[in-house]
C-alpha cells in the first residue's frame, strides 16, 4: 500500500494474525522501530495463526538505526505485556546507537519465530554489554536458519529463559571494543530447556580488532553460576 510511509502506521492498521510484506530496502528512522517503550509493535497473534512480519525478498530488507537508534527493543515489561504469536522472516537488523544497545532485544515475550533473520553490529563502546540477538526471560521461542555477524559479544544470548531452540543458525565473530567480560558465539546464560540444533561459529579472522578481549570463552558458552545448573540443555 503506497500510504503506508513507516512501521508504526503499517502496525497500527494489523490485526491479529496478519501478515505484513517489507518491500525490498534501507528502513531508517524512529518509526520504523519496533520499540515498546513508544508503542510501535505488531499485535499479537494467536496459536492457530500467527501475526507475520516478513521480507518481500528475504535478505533485501535491513532496518539500520545509523548509530542513533536502537531499532528492535521489545520489553513486555514497558507497558503492552509479552509478545506473543509474531513471526519474523527474511529481514536484517543493524545496531542503534554505539552505547551497549543490541541488534535486537526481545525479553520478558513467548511463541516468537525468527526464520532466516540476520542481526548485525551490536554496541561497540567500550564496557557495553551487547549482543547481536538477545533473548531474556522469554519462553517458547524458535530462531531457526538466523545468522549473526559483526560486533556484539556475544552473536546469540539466551538469558534466563526456557524453550528456545536455535536451529541451523550461523555465527561470526568479527570484531569487539568490550573490557573484562565473556564473549561467544552462543550464550546459554542461566537458562533451562534450550536447544542448539546443527549451529555453527565461524571464526573471524581480524583477532587484532578484538579489542579488551581477555575473555574470549567460546563458540557454545554455558556460563555456571548464573541461576541454572545448565542440565536440561543440548548444545
Amino acid at each position: 500500500n503506497e500510504n503506508i510511509r513507516s512501521f508504526r502506521d503499517a502496525f497500527s492498521r494489523m490485526s491479529s494474525g496478519d501478515t505484513l510484506i517489507i518491500r525490498d530496502g534501507v528502513y531508517t528512522g524512529s518509526d520504523n522501530r519496533i520499540n515498546a517503550g513508544v508503542g510501535i509493535y505488531p499485535p499479537d497473534g494467536s496459536a492457530g495463526q500467527y501475526t507475520t512480519i516478513k521480507a518481500e525478498n528475504e535478505g533485501n530488507v535491513l532496518i539500520d538505526g545509523n548509530g542513533e537508534s536502537w531499532m528492535f527493543i521489545y520489553y513486555g515489561n514497558m507497558g503492552p505485556g509479552p509478545m506473543q504469536y509474531v513471526q519474523f522472516e527474511g529481514i536484517k537488523w543493524r545496531n542503534g546507537s554505539a552505547d551497549k544497545n543490541d541488534a535486537a532485544t526481545l525479553h520478558g515475550s513467548n511463541h516468537v519465530k525468527f526464520i532466516r533473520c540476520g542481526f548485525v553490529d551490536a554496541g561497540s563502546m567500550a564496557g557495553g554489554n551487547s549482543v547481536c540477538l538477545g533473548i531474556s526471560e522469554c519462553s517458547d521461542i524458535l530462531i531457526e536458519e538466523c545468522y549473526a555477524w559483526g560486533g556484539g559479544r556475544y552473536k546469540f544470548l539466551a538469558w534466563h529463559s526456557n524453550n528456545i531452540i536455535f536451529r541451523r543458525c550461523v555465527t561470526r565473530f568479527d570484531w569487539v571494543c568490550n573490557e573484562a567480560r565473556p564473549k561467544a558465539g552462543f550464550s546459554i546464560y542461566g537458562s533451562d530447556n534450550v536447544r542448539v540444533q546443527n549451529c555453527i561459529a565461524i571464526d573471524g579472522d581480524t583477532r587484532s580488532l578484538w579489542l579488551n578481549s581477555d575473555q574470549a570463552d567460546a563458540a557454545f558458552y554455558t556460563p555456571q553460576g548464573s541461576g541454572s545448573d545448565a542440565s536440561n540443555n543440548v548444545v
